[in-house]
């Protein structure tokens, strides 16, 4: 399994980059996986739909499809690696783009931005290996230009290539 992680403060533009990158992998005929993490916990379902009292009733799995999408709910412990669970959806894809879950396996890009106000997370993450920015930026480690998604892209794939196959999320 080949996974990158996408991470930044709010506002920086990891969404935005991920749509982006989404749209040139399959422009590419590449098949990427998508995974969103949140370190807050929230409710994902509707309160009162079938669906959630499936959930609540203790369904585990609880599903739902429609006419075009499905959606399962499965329970989470606190530290457990979400992958675990989720690997056998991602085995058809060539690459998997989590966005955040900065303290889970993979490589990490981050995506800055100055006018966040924040300071560069890679300041105090050496696991963090690539800064996407189109601002100036003093760093010890790789710089790509924000502006260039087709470059983004290419090197997102060298780096992946040359990153160590995942079997087991740990």
């Amino acid at each position: 399994m080949k996974l990158i992680h996408i991470v930044g403060s709010q506002g920086s533009g990891k969404t935005t980059l991920i749509v982006e990158l989404l749209k040139e992998f399959n422009k590419r005929d590449i098949s990427v996986g998508t995974l969103k993490h949140s370190s807050h916990s929230y409710e994902l379902d509707t309160p009162g739909k079938d669906s959630f009292r499936h959930r609540t009733a203790g369904g585990i799995p609880a599903a739902v499809a429609t006419k075009d999408q499905i959606a399962v709910y499965l329970p989470r412990k606190e530290n457990e690696n979400p992958l675990d669970k989720l690997a056998v959806l991602f085995d058809e894809t060539d690459l998997i783009i989590i966005e955040g879950y900065i303290n889970g396996p993979g490589k990490k890009i981050e995506v800055w931005r100055k006018k966040t106000g924040q300071e560069p997370i890679f300041m105090k993450r050496p696991d963090i290996k690539v800064v996407i920015t189109d601002d100036y930026i003093d760093a010890s480690l790789t710089v790509w230009p924000r502006n260039n998604i087709e470059k983004i892209a290419d090197n997102i794939l060298t780096l992946v290539e040359n990153s160590v196959l995942i079997k087991k999320m740990e």
